[in-house]
């Protein structure tokens, strides 16, 4: 068994480290300004980009040549952005932690009332509720019908229904 590391991965995988660069610099565009999972795409595609330009400039021996060192970097890679990509939702969508910051803020304890008004500076717990109808709405999932939602068909049927079996397959009690 052979546990060398070998010359055809390690670009891969030291690019791989540079994503939360990647990031930094496609945040600071103003066009991208508060749209997060665009931010998150923009500096996937970056880093993908800078990834096959930088193998192809490899000299001979450190790039991938044959079909199975493409494919064994393309997955060093994927898991690499698979990786950044659970941190990001964390953090972009980690609300539990957000409450941690409302405290952080107040520099006292505060009421679950208060945390309710002062939660996201001032949006308020209902700005989750908006936030995650509008991601719903913007992907075609859900539309809105007299100030009620609805499942769009066949697209929010099968989004809902994939989901039942994926909680029922993975026995999960209680999502959401």
């Amino acid at each position: 068994m052979e546990f060398s590391f070998p010359a055809q991965i390690a670009y891969p995988a030291v690019i791989s480290l540079t994503f939360p660069l990647s990031l930094l610099l496609v945040t600071r565009l103003g066009s991208l300004r508060s749209r997060n999972a665009a931010q998150f795409l923009a500096a996937a595609l970056l880093q993908v980009l800078v990834w096959v330009l930088g193998s192809l400039a490899l000299p001979n021996g450190y790039h991938p040549v044959r079909p199975v060192d493409w494919i064994l970097a393309v997955m060093v890679v994927s898991c690499a952005l698979l990786f950044y990509l659970e941190v990001w939702a964390l953090l972009s969508r980690g609300y539990t932690l957000s409450m941690l910051l409302t405290l952080m803020r107040a520099n006292r304890p505060l009421s679950s009332e208060e945390i309710a008004r002062q939660y996201r500076g001032g949006a308020g717990l209902d700005w989750v509720m908006r936030h995650r109808v509008g991601g719903l709405e913007a992907t075609g999932l859900v539309r809105t019908e007299g100030g009620h939602l609805a499942l769009t068909r066949p697209l929010g049927t099968l989004a809902a229904v994939a989901y039942r079996v994926a909680i029922a397959v993975l026995g999960l009690r209680r999502t959401g």
